[in-house]
């Protein structure tokens, strides 16, 4: 487990290094992974889609953005810079990054 949550850690610091270096215009959407401190016993899927409804304005908005729940507490969405903004604010939320693929 340690071992895990240090991997995901770094992981979060090189992505965040990375995706600060590149200029996105705000309007924009792009894939971000958001990780969320969900509560025990709460429905995964509701928790997510009430966390995402908060920061893209309406329930049905978030079905539109979500686009993975994962079996740990995150989930990917598209976003825009505003949007991501907003989910920062929200006291759940510990930590957003982009999604990114690497291709070798």
């Amino acid at each position: 487990m340690k071992i895990y949550l240090a991997t995901l850690v770094f992981a979060c610091l090189i992505s965040s290094t990375l995706v600060s270096a590149v200029r996105v215009p705000k309007e924009k959407k792009l894939a971000y992974i958001v990780f969320v401190d969900r509560p025990n016993g709460t429905n995964p899927d509701a928790f997510d889609y009430k966390i995402l409804a908060e920061a893209v304005g309406s329930m049905e908005a978030a079905k539109k953005a979500l686009i993975y729940h994962y079996d740990h507490p995150a989930f990917a969405a598209w976003l825009t810079h505003a949007q991501v903004e907003k989910l920062r604010k929200i006291p759940q939320v510990i930590d957003i990054i982009t999604s990114v693929t690497y291709i070798i």
